[in-house]
């Protein structure tokens, strides 16, 4: 029986992809908690709004460059 194996380029695409997605959703969560702190919003509130952005931009992120990646091959 034979197995298949990935190829190191399919290891460094899901690489790049969590990294861009890591990436984006740190930079969301730095400019979202600024603005929120000088706002005045409570702690809770700010890391409530944080954490849910930070879950949305990450899937959002993998799933746009998922789709972007294939309409460019």
């Amino acid at each position: 029986m034979k197995t298949f194996r990935k190829s190191s380029n399919q290891k460094e695409v899901i690489n790049i992809k969590h990294t861009l997605a890591i990436f984006m959703t740190v930079s969301v969560a730095i400019v979202l908690t600024t603005v929120l702190a000088f706002a005045g919003v409570y702690f809770t509130t700010l890391l409530f709004i944080v954490i849910l952005a930070e879950a949305v931009t990450y899937n959002l992120t993998k799933y746009v460059y998922g789709t972007l990646k294939k309409t460019v091959c």
